[in-house]
């Protein structure tokens, strides 16, 4: 969770992490001898990496049909209008989704310019 929280992986390898530990309980805290009260919860965890799985090849395959159906719309051939407002849709949601990751960095990283360096700008924009 501290290198998740330093940045230094990202959530999948997060979830990836959690599921491990959760699915081996029984060996890594020797709960093992308890094992028919934590079949039901081993279960579940096991299944959880499944869904994950999925989800991660899901948005993988929706962001790669945007920019696919862009390419072919900028080529210029012929796209019906529903995969054109289709593929707008998906590609706000893709900027916005940049743009929010854009400030959440900003926001964790600090301003990119000090701030003389923003008064010198400043007065020779308006000079």
């Amino acid at each position: 969770m501290c290198k998740y929280l330093l940045g230094n992986i990202d959530a999948f390898q997060l979830a990836d992490g959690l599921q491990y530990t959760f699915a081996h309980v029984g060996q890594l805290t020797g709960m093992y001898r308890y094992k028919y009260k934590l079949m039901r919860q081993i279960r579940l965890c096991k299944d959880l990496n499944m869904i994950l799985w999925y989800v991660k090849a899901k948005a993988d395959w929706w962001t790669s049909t945007a920019h696919y159906n862009r390419e072919r719309i900028r080529r210029g051939a012929t796209v019906d209008k529903t995969v054109c407002k289709k593929n707008l849709g998906r590609l706000t949601r893709l900027y916005l989704k940049a743009e929010q990751e854009r400030q959440h960095n900003y926001l964790k990283d600090g301003p990119y310019i000090t701030a003389e360096e923003a008064v010198a700008m400043y007065t020779t924009v308006v000079h």
